[in-house]
């Protein structure tokens, strides 16, 4: 129903702040240098999410900074 012609105008929302529910996110990734805040540990009730045991909540966020 969505051709890629019609919602290309919406993919371009530089400035905005994205939330990534996954393993965390390495702030420390050099791409991704500057540009993760501290997050939430949802797992442990408390603390920061700016670290990743896993790997795929970097991965994610990677892409999206990509786009």
């Amino acid at each position: 129903m969505l051709g890629p012609e019609r919602v290309r105008p919406f993919t371009r929302g530089g400035g905005q702040i994205v939330a990534v529910l996954d393993s965390g996110v390495d702030a420390g990734h050099p791409q991704l240098g500057g540009r993760v805040l501290a997050g939430f540990d949802a797992v442990a009730g408390s603390g920061a999410a700016n670290d990743d045991c896993i790997g795929t909540g970097t991965q994610v966020a990677g892409v999206i900074a990509a786009g």
